[in-house]
Parts: C-alpha cells; sequence; structure tokens
C-alpha cells in the first residue's frame, strides 16, 4: 500500500519498527536483576533491626549465673557416673567373685557331709509328694557321727512322713555342729553380680548426692543474694504516713 493512503487510512504516519529476538544469553537479565537487587530502593531496609543467625541466641534475662553453673555441673556428674559404672561394676563384681570363691573353698574345707539317722518319726503332714511337702521341713531329732569319730544328736529339718530309722545326709563343721552346705557355683556368680549392682548404684547415688548438695549449696547463696537485694530495695518500696 503506498504511504501516502496508509496515512489517510490511519490518520498518522506508519512507523516501521524491527524486533530483535532476544539473546539466548541470560547475562542482561542478570545484569539487570543484580542491579535492581542491588539498589538501595529495592531493599526494604529498617534502621534497629538485625536478622539472627544463630538459633537460641536471645538472652534469658531470668537465667543467672549460678543456673548456668548448676547445669553444666549436673551434666558433668551424669557423665562422670555413665563413665565410672562401668569401671565399678567390673572391679565390684571380680572383687565379690574373688572373695566368695575363697569363702566356698573355707568352707569345702572345714565342712563335712556326713549320714545321720532320724531318732523319731517326722510329722506326716502335708501329704507326702505334694508340692507342700516338697517346701516343708520338720524339725526332727537325728543322730550322727563328727569328723572326730565322736557320737552326737542334733535337731535338723527334713521332709514329712520319714519314719524313725530312716538315714539323711547332713552337713557338720569341725566342731561337729549342723551347718549349711558350702556355697556352690551357681551362688558365686549371683552374689557376685549382687555386689556389681550395688556398686553400679553407688555410683548413682553418689553422683544424685553431690549435685544435691550442689543445688543445697547454690540456692542458699541464692536466697542470701535475695535478702540482701531485699534489705536495699525495701527502703524505696515503704510508703511511710
Amino acid at each position: 500500500m503506498p504511504r501516502s493512503l496508509a496515512t489517510c487510512a490511519i490518520g498518522r504516519p506508519v512507523v516501521r519498527t524491527s524486533r530483535t529476538a532476544r539473546s539466548r544469553s541470560s547475562s542482561g537479565y542478570l545484569r539487570g536483576a543484580g542491579t535492581a537487587r542491588g539498589s538501595p530502593s529495592s531493599q526494604d531496609h529498617k534502621p534497629g533491626f538485625r536478622d539472627s543467625t544463630k538459633p537460641g541466641s536471645a538472652h534469658n534475662p531470668l537465667r543467672r549465673r549460678s543456673d548456668l553453673v548448676q547445669a553444666w555441673i549436673g551434666i558433668g556428674l551424669l557423665l562422670a557416673a555413665l563413665a565410672a559404672t562401668p569401671l565399678a561394676v567390673i572391679l565390684a563384681g571380680g572383687a565379690g567373685y574373688d572373695r566368695y570363691s575363697r569363702v566356698a573353698q573355707h568352707q569345702a574345707a572345714s565342712r563335712h557331709h556326713t549320714t545321720a539317722v532320724l531318732l523319731e518319726d517326722a510329722s506326716d503332714r502335708p501329704e507326702r509328694g505334694s508340692a507342700e511337702a516338697r517346701k516343708t521341713h520338720y524339725s526332727t531329732k537325728v543322730c550322727f557321727t563328727d569328723a572326730a569319730g565322736h557320737p552326737r544328736t542334733a535337731t535338723v529339718g527334713v521332709r514329712p512322713a520319714l519314719s524313725k530309722g530312716t538315714s539323711i545326709r547332713i552337713w557338720t563343721d569341725n566342731d561337729g555342729n549342723v551347718t549349711e552346705p558350702p556355697i556352690n557355683p551357681g551362688a558365686i556368680r549371683s552374689r557376685s553380680v549382687g555386689s556389681a549392682v550395688v556398686a553400679a548404684l553407688g555410683v548413682h547415688a553418689t553422683a544424685a548426692a553431690c549435685y544435691a548438695l550442689t543445688s543445697r549449696i547454690i540456692h542458699r547463696r541464692h536466697l542470701a543474694a535475695w535478702e540482701t537485694s531485699w534489705a536495699e530495695t525495701e527502703p524505696r518500696w515503704t510508703t511511710w504516713p
């Protein structure tokens, strides 16, 4: 279309413009974005406010230095107790095992397993063979010969319904007194474990007692500080007529 006709049709001159495709490179956009972000007007800057990058960095005005000391003492005592417990268990368990082993050896050497004969009938209640009969023993008079060859009599606990003249096995000491059998290996292990448990509990009880004592001392210092502060503050709070 001729230029004059186009001008008459739309009422203004036709301006030819050329559109250039944007470059695939994003450097121009980045430069613009960087300029926008870098300009002071693009940032919402508020004087007096600053973001904290450390979580929990806010100071607690109610926390005293003594509170922090008490907390660290508690943590230290807990770690010390946890570290000392295995050592205490090993030492106490080993010492208990050695001690009870020596006791068992001494008892085995000084106690004798001998035969005794009932001099009277044992009670027949509860019924023989019942569960109660296996747990119940009745005091019955017996005679036996001690390690020195002297005849002796004693009263021992026997199962129900044993008749006069029945032979039983008993333990006696060097003096001819009826006694308990020597400690067996199972009893040695049980008592050693008991010593180890007591040692572990003792470690934690000691740590707890130390923490309680420390807390009491710090609490008394707090009370003394409060009394001092109140003595200074009370005159200013008191209103006289």
